[in-house]
Formats: C-alpha cells, structure tokens, sequence
C-alpha cells in the first residue's frame, strides 16, 4: 500500500512539474506566425512590403511588415508587428487611406502575441481597384503613427 501511495506522489509530482514549465515556456511560444501567408502572397505577386521604419505609439514600437492587394478582389491586408512592455503590442485599430484620399473600412484583424512581440493583420473590405498607393494610419490622445506603402511592383 505505501508502495503505491508512492508511485502516486511521485507521478504527480511529475505532473505539476510539466504544469510549471508548460506555463513558464508559453507566453514565449509564437503560435500563429503569419509569414506562411505572407510567402503564399509573395508567391502570387500580391504582397508589398513595408518599409524597415519604426514608430512609437503608445510606448509600443510599431513596423507594417506589408500589404496583401490583389487588385481583382476588394479586400486589403495590413501585416504589423509590435514590440513593448504592454501584452498587446500592436494598435486596437488602423485606418487606411487610398491615394484618392478615400477611407477603408476595417472589417477584422487578429493578432498572436508572446512576451516579446505581437504580429497582426488587419482586413479592409470594399477596396476600389487600381490603387497605387495606401497610407496606414492611426491617430488618438496627441499619438500618432502612418506609414505609407506603394501597391506597385509586388514581389514574386
């Protein structure tokens, strides 16, 4: 009887143990990377990518990786990664603006965050054609960033 009041002990111990590393090593796992659709999109000749600048915003550090346009659908992808001290490291919200100044609107985003960074992407819906130029945006309590991204010349 104590030989198996042992093997219990000792099995749950084993147990807690996995626990422990389990929720030390997770906030450090990236578990959605969205560099898988960023290459499909490259490989279609429908991603254009963003500049290597970095803006603060709210004391995140915030790069647009680039665009996802394909110029026969009216949609838009916008791929951002942030780095700070908050848990979410990007912006609740962007705006987009065409070179015609007309306004998208943001239909989703989503976002994988881990103790260092965050990447995310933000959908646009009803995107006009033969766009040549957007600008990403957001502006709210005196912050501010914008990044402006040519739609010519997408990488294949």
């Amino acid at each position: 009887m104590i030989r198996l009041l042992r093997i219990i002990e000792w099995s749950l111990l084993v147990v807690l143990i996995v626990q422990v590393i389990g929720v030390l090593v997770a906030p450090l796992a990236n578990l959605n990377s969205f560099s898988d659709d960023i290459k499909k999109a490259k490989k279609q000749g429908f991603f254009y990518e963003g500049s290597s600048e970095i803006q603060t915003y709210f004391g995140k550090k915030i790069k647009v990786n680039g665009v996802v346009y394909d110029d026969g659908k009216e949609e838009l992808l916008v791929y951002i990664t942030g780095t700070g001290k908050t848990p979410n490291k990007l912006p609740n919200h962007v705006q987009v603006q065409t070179d015609t100044g007309l306004l998208l609107n943001q239909r989703g985003s989503s976002s994988s965050n881990n103790s260092f960074r965050s990447e995310g992407d933000y959908l646009f819906s009803d995107v006009p054609k033969g766009i040549q130029i957007v600008r990403i945006f957001n502006e709210a309590f005196g912050e501010s960033f914008s990044f402006t991204i040519p739609l010519t010349g997408g990488e294949r």
